[in-house]
């Protein structure tokens, strides 16, 4: 993962304001916006609603602290030091980690793979769980 941009903390620091004083509830629907598309939620609750229940049953210290380490998250200097065989997946429509940053991962990651999944946010394996399992399978076939 490379840098968190110094503007989205305050969206992290509103995160834990949040979870401190009102529980996951209110984090819930955000979320969900965040990692699937608007069409896959209005088709595909069976897949959506146990991921919303999730988010709303996380302990509220344990997503503190994942919203903390997420915020320091800088391993952009080091992503050039990967040898291994790499595939960076994302979705097309993925806010968290938009096409620019896995772009800017690829591009560091020397001989890296990078696969856009149209149609899919930032659970692109459960929006697209064929596209997404082709690309993986297809990349560890070519290094396996």
């Amino acid at each position: 993962m490379s840098r968190v941009p110094a503007e989205a903390r305050p969206a992290w620091d509103d995160r834990i304001r949040t979870a401190e004083t009102q529980g996951m509830g209110p984090l819930v629907e955000p979320t969900i916006q965040r990692w699937f598309t608007a069409p896959f939620r209005e088709r595909r609750a069976d897949v959506v609603d146990p991921v919303r229940a999730m988010i709303r049953d996380t302990p509220v210290p344990g997503y503190v602290g994942c919203c903390h380490a997420i915020a320091a998250l800088d391993f952009t200097d080091r992503l050039g030091a990967i040898a291994t065989p790499t595939l960076v997946v994302v979705g097309e429509d993925d806010p968290g980690t938009p096409v620019e940053a896995s772009r800017a991962m690829h591009e560091r990651i020397r001989g890296s793979e990078l696969v856009i999944l149209r149609s899919a946010a930032h659970l692109s394996n459960m929006e697209q769980p064929d596209a997404f399992n082709q690309a993986v399978v297809e990349f560890l076939r070519r290094v396996g």
